[in-house]
């Protein structure tokens, strides 16, 4: 049911007689991936054909028809994408998430901060100042932290833009 048709002209006649080879074709499509930005791994599954790419904005081939599941990760981000190819037609998949990014500054040299998903999941943790890119939307807890006393704030991304936010330790003297 996945081949070509094929039809020939056939004589019968008495005695033994060979068609010889028929080559039967698989039918075939072409699967148009592309990713932007480009994937840290694309995974493109199929029950006769299969592929993982790194570092890559997608590709171009024929392969045979039938369903296929595509799977694109990023750092912080990973989605599955479900296609059918169909013969002599081009089935197009376009990845295309829209990530945001944090710019977070601290007026004290030695301040550390935690980023964590709203799940709970930490994401980035390090010395501020620091941008952390490719989040995707959504809403983060930023805990800073300097010499044992904490800032917790609750940040939200965008997509396609950077949010900055400044954590001030101020301190007295007596």
């Amino acid at each position: 049911p996945k081949g070509e048709t094929y039809s020939t002209n056939l004589s019968i006649r008495y005695g033994e007689h060979h068609l010889g080879t028929i080559d039967l074709k698989r039918t075939t499509g072409t699967l148009s991936v592309t990713a932007d930005p480009p994937a840290d791994w694309l995974v493109i599954r199929g029950p006769e054909w299969s592929v993982m790419l790194t570092n890559s904005s997608g590709l171009n081939k024929l392969v045979p028809t039938d369903a296929y599941e595509i799977e694109a990760a990023y750092p912080r981000w990973q989605k599955k994408y479900a296609v059918t190819v169909v013969a002599n037609q081009t089935t197009p998949c376009n990845i295309a998430p829209h990530f945001g990014g944090l710019q977070l500054g601290c007026n004290q040299t030695d301040a550390t901060f935690q980023l964590q998903a709203a799940d709970g999941q930490l994401i980035s943790d390090g010395l501020l100042p620091v941008t952390v890119t490719g989040l995707p939307p959504g809403g983060y807890k930023l805990t800073a932290t300097h010499h044992g006393h904490q800032r917790t704030e609750t940040l939200v991304v965008k997509a396609d833009t950077t949010t900055s936010a400044q954590y001030d330790f101020q301190y007295g003297t007596v």
